[in-house]
């Protein structure tokens, strides 16, 4: 399959951490859903939403931060093919993966090449001209946690693990003990005002969850923080873990 084969390659790198990681998570994706069965395709085609979904919040940041002369554009695109795939992935919530996966097997990986060897290109070219790579890591750091340390707090204290992922990833899997986020949830912390109860958000990638800390500790929460890299990044942790790796 063209998208497993690209994995091996660097064919597509534009040499820039953040949106090289961004496209091999983005490509991982992509050969997972190739060929699978209907309730594996559903699961993964919710990731790919939401992976999809966190990478342009992402891009979008550093083009704003950067001052990207075609970020109107770029962004427009980012607008137009995230729409395309919330309206198929309602159509995957409810069963029906046929045109969900007809996009995938036909048309993701040509918008892929033609997106990244155009208007990534031309970012990329900016932000290391800018010598910009990460838009967001001075204004972030102080609020985020890696999953050693935050594994290392969850054994130690009464910490609140806040999910602000859909549901259906929720369900498929999610750190133990970790709560859905909702509106009622959210109001309740606001309203009852446990300042210092230790809590900790996640979400895909560790991105849309910096909204979630930033807004509790808007309003008084002093201990709030947003899990480096995500779920995936939980993920990748603890398999390397179990499988005793000396990257740890």
């Amino acid at each position: 399959m063209e998208a497993a084969n690209m994995l091996s390659t660097n064919e597509y790198s534009l040499n820039n951490a953040q949106m090289d990681e961004n496209h091999r998570v983005f490509l991982e994706t992509l050969k997972a859903l190739e060929g699978a069965s209907k309730s594996d395709f559903i699961t993964h085609f919710t990731g790919l939403v939401q992976h999809t979904k966190e990478h342009f919040e992402e891009e979008n940041t550093l083009m704003e931060s950067s001052g990207f002369p075609a970020i109107a554009e770029h962004k427009g695109e980012h607008k137009r093919v995230l729409g395309e795939l919330l309206q198929l992935n309602e159509r995957v919530q409810k069963g029906s993966i046929m045109f969900a996966r007809a996009w995938i097997n036909e048309q993701a990986m040509d918008w892929f090449k033609l997106h990244l060897s155009t208007m990534d290109a031309a970012l990329a070219t900016h932000l290391s001209r800018s010598n910009i790579q990460e838009a967001t890591t001075s204004t972030t750091a102080a609020q985020e946690i890696s999953v050693k340390d935050a594994e290392a707090f969850i054994n130690d204290e009464n910490v609140l693990l806040l999910d602000i992922r859909d549901i259906y990833s929720f369900k498929a899997d999610h750190i133990p003990g970790a709560m859905l986020v909702h509106d009622d949830l959210v109001s309740h912390l606001i309203a009852t005002k446990q300042y210092d109860r230790p809590i900790i958000v996640y979400c895909y990638k560790g991105v849309s969850s910096l909204d979630l800390v930033s807004m509790l500790t808007s309003r008084g929460y002093r201990r709030c923080y947003s899990l480096s890299g995500g779920f995936t990044e939980w993920s990748k942790y603890h398999r390397l873990k179990k499988e005793g790796s000396a990257m740890l």
